[in-house]
């Protein structure tokens, strides 16, 4: 498991797997470091492997309210815990930054289609993603009109948005929109 995040603010929208990488932070150079970690040891040891980089995954258990601190929690659970709990949603920065979301229920399913397919994907990067991008104001008026901006957060990339054209060449496809996961979550059949 990797992360959009090795791509920084990405020169390519929306992104591939050949994109520039330039990580912001400690989390995103992590992530690129195992991925080139896993390529060397492949070239010593009869292992295959192959890398996923998720754009924002979210899902159910996405928010942990016994660890509301935690950095990685996604932003969806984030603002539907705090419309549960009658508290404003917090945007940093503009509201403006632009995210692809994915459905854990996907994530699961492209790590499978890549396990699957091991004799074409092995060795390869691949990004899961919807192949959408919305704003993140959007994404919090459609939960709630309480929002309170705060001050824009360094180390995050303005712009995620997948290109999954690689992994749809192996047979996967997304098929949670984030809205259509909102509307559930919030009862608006």
């Amino acid at each position: 498991s990797s992360s959009s995040a090795v791509y920084g603010n990405p020169n390519e929208i929306p992104t591939s797997e050949n994109a520039l990488i330039n990580p912001l932070n400690p989390y995103a150079f992590q992530k690129y470091e195992f991925e080139k970690y896993l390529e060397i040891m492949s070239t010593r040891y009869p292992i295959n492997y192959c890398s996923l980089r998720y754009f924002n995954p979210y899902g159910n258990r996405s928010f942990n309210p016994k660890n509301p601190m935690n950095a990685y929690s996604s932003v969806i659970g984030i603002f539907l815990n705090n419309y549960k709990m009658n508290a404003p949603l917090k945007i940093y920065g503009s509201g403006n930054q632009s995210r692809d979301f994915i459905h854990v229920n996907d994530v699961a399913k492209a790590n499978l289609c890549v396990a699957s397919n091991i004799n074409i994907s092995n060795g390869k990067v691949y990004n899961v993603g919807y192949g959408k991008t919305y704003k993140i104001k959007d994404i919090a008026n459609f939960i709630s009109n309480e929002i309170i901006y705060e001050e824009e957060r360094t180390g995050e990339a303005n712009t995620t948005w997948a290109d999954i054209s690689s992994l749809q060449k192996l047979g996967w496809n997304p098929e949670i929109d984030v809205f259509d996961y909102l509307k559930n979550e919030l009862n608006l059949k």
